[in-house]
């Protein structure tokens, strides 16, 4: 896309700080944390964009969901539809992305147990998807990835993972085995 410095800088919020990140990544990469109301800031927001538009990559702006900064987030592991396991992450983005990963701390990852309340969005989230892009209630997608962040309201859906998804098996008792045994059933169904 061919958009000017104008037509980015008017995507962004006005408020709070937001982040720049492309559509299809892994583990935060290429992404950045910017603050709104800094004119340094969103000059290197407008430079991160137009980074990723010139490497034909699609754009994504998230308003910054400030609860990671205290209780992080947590990543809801769903195999063949049904939840399977939960992972704590620190936060990730520590400022702008200038290039190669600067924008990133490697945070603190561990297996936690979910909150009823966490699982219930995550399987609505996986619901909604499955509906939009015409998945069979009888096929559900056989590994995914929720994470889920904390509002005032609830849990809220910060991310999900429909292609392949960092799914965390190492962290947890037969993680590895459980995902091999999802994909078992799925060949021979």
């Amino acid at each position: 896309a061919n958009l000017s410095s104008r037509k980015l800088h008017t995507r962004f919020p006005t408020m709070g700080d937001f982040v720049i990140k492309p559509a299809v990544s892994a583990g935060s990469a290429d992404s950045g944390r910017y603050a709104a109301g800094s004119p340094r800031s969103r000059g290197l927001a407008i430079q991160h964009a137009r980074r990723l538009l010139d490497a034909d990559r699609t754009v994504m702006v998230q308003r910054y969901v400030t609860s990671v900064d205290v209780v992080g987030e947590t990543g809801l592991v769903f195999l063949a539809g049904r939840f399977a396991w939960a992972v704590h992450r620190d936060a990730m983005l520590e400022g702008p992305d200038t290039g190669p990963s600067t924008a990133l701390r490697r945070g603190h990852i561990q297996a936690v147990d979910a909150t009823p309340a966490q699982v219930a969005v995550g399987e609505q989230a996986l619901a909604a998807a499955a509906t939009l892009i015409g998945v069979p209630s009888s096929r559900p997608f056989l590994a995914a990835r929720v994470d889920v962040v904390a509002a005032d309201d609830g849990p809220q859906v910060l991310e999900l993972e429909l292609t392949h998804p960092s799914l965390y098996a190492g962290l947890v008792p037969d993680g590895h085995e459980r995902v091999a045994a999802a994909i078992a059933v799925r060949l021979q169904t």
